[in-house]
């Protein structure tokens, strides 16, 4: 059965049986160690930070989000802005936090790191190539318009959002610092409970079983050069 002749027949199947299909789901297997799901949260976070004048104003921050595939296990960093450089050095912090290195990184279509988006192979950007090859991991971007491929850490992100928000009612505005400690605090909670009634099993628990699996960290540099294309006109001024 050829790929044309498959997409036929299911097209054909759908279309006669809209009840049975309507909800029909993929079930994403990973490997221990395998892949570490990355996103942005749409919300961000907003903390008290000093300007130049020394004069303290709020400041949003950006909340990067990593969860393994396998274990669910999440960590999260802030960054000022979704910048190449910011998401470069979130999977760097990621990779610190979480001590090892997975096989590969899965992501979305961000244009920071994909330069040309595409359902089977996405064109990644020279600075995002070269930090998988000093991690030696590979990195894949999903399918446009596809944030289900990525269903982990778009739940990660949904369930971080929501304990960020029931804890800042309880407490005062957070400099930066206090932010961190707050993020480090939900991710271990959230980590600490059970992943599902089926594995009765805790997010820590699981995540030992990868443990060996990871490669390992090597220190790395985050130095991101932003390229600029320049025109030359004909009396050879820029």
């Amino acid at each position: 059965l050829s790929y044309s002749s498959f997409c036929e027949g299911y097209s054909k199947f759908v279309k006669e049986n809209p009840s049975k299909t309507k909800s029909l789901t993929i079930h994403q297997a990973y490997r221990p160690g395998q892949a570490l799901l990355i996103d942005y949260s749409g919300d961000g976070l907003t903390v008290l930070e000093k300007a130049d004048g020394q004069e303290i104003k709020e400041v949003k921050k950006q909340l990067f989000v990593a969860s393994m595939g396998f274990s669910g296990y999440v960590v999260a960093v802030l960054t000022p802005r979704q910048t190449r450089k910011d998401w470069l050095y979130a999977i760097d912090k990621s990779f610190e936090i979480l001590g090892k290195v997975p096989e590969e990184i899965v992501l979305d279509n961000s244009t920071s790191l994909v330069l040309k988006a595409d359902k089977f192979d996405a064109e990644l950007c020279k600075e995002l190539k070269e930090f998988c090859d000093h991690y030696e991991v590979s990195a894949h971007a999903v399918a446009p318009g596809r944030p289900t491929f990525k269903a982990g850490v778009e739940r990660s992100v949904g369930i971080i959002q929501q304990e960020i928000k029931k804890r800042l009612l309880h407490l005062p505005p957070l400099t930066a610092q206090g932010a961190e400690v707050l993020l480090s605090e939900v991710c271990k909670d959230i980590n600490s409970r059970k992943l599902s009634e089926l594995s009765r099993r805790m997010g820590f628990e699981i995540l030992e079983v990868e443990d060996s699996r990871f490669g390992s960290v090597k220190a790395y540099h985050i130095d991101v050069i932003e390229s600029f294309r320049l025109a030359l006109r004909n009396d050879l001024n820029m």
